[in-house]
């Protein structure tokens, strides 16, 4: 499911016309799922900090810094209350916070690598 979330993402925010729409009413769904399953519970496997709330949340926060960087509001607090809180809650845990980049260092990473590919795709598609 994770897997799918961050595909779909990717789709959302770099599709075109009616894959673009079909890629966010997606993306959508599964945030919905996944706030679903954290309804009424502190972490995906209840009460205790597990594996899917690992990959659930750097998979989330990355999505977060990609969505800054292409200027885009697809997953937002309004939206998704029980996503944001349960990432909310995750960043201030010692152990996660200590694997988390600096956002600011993120973000220019992200931006600068997206800005290589575009670059190289330019150069590809002018060969």
């Amino acid at each position: 499911m994770l897997f799918q979330v961050l595909w779909t993402a990717f789709k959302a925010y770099n599709d075109k016309g009616k894959e673009q729409e079909d890629a966010i009413e997606e993306f959508s769904q599964q945030l919905k799922f996944l706030e679903g399953e954290l309804k009424g519970k502190e972490y995906f496997g209840g009460e205790r900090f597990g594996f899917v709330d690992i990959a659930a949340f750097f998979i989330l926060q990355f999505l977060t810094v990609l969505q800054e960087v292409k200027e885009a509001e697809l997953m937002t607090e309004e939206k998704y209350p029980v996503l944001f809180e349960w990432m909310e809650k995750l960043q201030g845990n010692e152990v996660v916070a200590g694997c988390l980049p600096p956002r600011e260092k993120h973000v220019a990473y992200v931006r600068a690598r997206r800005a290589a590919a575009e670059e190289a795709a330019s150069k590809t598609k002018a060969a």
